[in-house]
């Protein structure tokens, strides 16, 4: 079935090359007002290959007021490191974090799993291929916790994956968190390997409770849970 372009011709000759190229300036400069570190970054550096970009990342000024107390961050992530990846792994960020403090913060607290975050990971480790350089082994991010569990940036309350063979399909979302947390914040949220704390059921059926006297009496009281006790009950013996 032959599909009429006609319409699609006559936008393409409604503007000139010149024209649109100055409508694009202009969208450009808009973007830039409203986001001015973007705009700072793309006049320096919109010119540069993306691994030339890149390899900037490993000039790392250092801020005497931060490095301070960088002792203590290390030691916090060597902790959490040596529970969860063991103490190899965990000696090893701690030793390249001395030497090399170089931290990604881009991520959001997710499964590695949304293209936001597997594209800034990769661009991020370009420069690792050609870098020599000893301590340099791990690809450290801290990742942004202050999101909610269902956020669409990572989903973390569960998996992303395409329907179908092949990932033709659309987008399924499988959730491990259940739906009544998907509105709180990553770093507030249960542990989901922890038991849930559960009230005790309370007792429904009838017992006996036994109450003596300073007399050497003895009085079996016929109770029902949360319902008053009655003197009818009480049956002397």
């Amino acid at each position: 079935m032959p599909v009429d372009t006609s319409s699609i011709d006559n936008a393409q000759s409604a503007f000139s090359p010149s024209e649109i190229s100055a409508r694009i300036h202009n969208i450009r400069e808009l973007i830039w007002r409203r986001r001015p570190i973007l705009g700072d970054i793309m006049r320096r550096h919109g010119s540069d290959w993306l691994y030339d970009y890149a390899r900037d990342f490993m000039d790392i000024n250092k801020i005497p007021r931060l490095s301070a107390r960088q002792p203590q961050l290390i030691g916090v992530a060597r902790e959490l490191l040596a529970a969860r990846l063991g103490d190899t792994v965990a000696d090893g960020v701690a030793e390249q974090l001395a030497h090399f403090p170089l931290v990604s913060t881009a991520d959001h607290h997710s499964p590695i799993q949304h293209p936001f975050w597997v594209n800034s990971n990769i661009i991020s480790s370009l420069p690792y291929a050609d870098w020599k350089q000893e301590h340099l082994k791990y690809l450290i991010t801290f990742s942004f916790a202050a999101v909610s569990l269902n956020n669409s940036s990572g989903y973390p309350r569960g998996v992303l994956f395409h329907g179908k063979a092949n990932g033709e399909g659309p987008m399924l979302r499988f959730p491990i968190m259940p739906d009544r947390e998907k509105m709180a914040t990553v770093y507030s949220a249960k542990n989901i390997l922890a038991s849930p704390k559960r009230s005790p059921r309370p007792v429904s059926r009838p017992r006996l409770r036994i109450l003596t006297t300073g007399c050497g009496k003895i009085f079996f009281i016929r109770t029902k849970t949360n319902q008053p006790r009655s003197p009818r009950a009480r049956r002397r013996i």
